[in-house]
């Protein structure tokens, strides 16, 4: 039926988001632990090099940018976690108008 067609495709997308929470909780862990590691490595050099040649040193992120990209993937997250609610509250919602229906046909 519709009504089972609808359920399902809420279950995936609720599946689906929580899959995305829990990728996205992983990348921020990810970037917060390198920009940390990247910034006690930075913070112990005494004295300014030479200018290096191009790639001739590891790559310690972007600084001063990194809290712009994991801000932004904490927001990806929070929008993740309200479709996520607010899919299973449209459920709820779906169902107990679908009920009421099929009780009082």
């Amino acid at each position: 039926t519709l009504r089972q067609k609808e359920t399902a495709e809420n279950a995936q997308t609720v599946q689906d988001a929580q899959d995305a929470q829990t990728a996205v909780a992983q990348a921020i862990t990810v970037l917060k632990e390198f920009y940390a590691k990247a910034a006690a490595a930075t913070s112990l050099v005494q004295q300014q090099p030479t200018a290096p040649a191009i790639f001739d040193s590891p790559y310690h992120g972007m600084g001063d940018e990194n809290s712009g990209v994991v801000g932004m993937l904490e927001v990806i997250e929070s929008d993740f976690a309200r479709l996520e609610a607010d899919t299973k509250s449209a459920e709820v919602t779906a169902k107990k108008e679908y009920d009421a229906f099929m009780t009082d046909s």
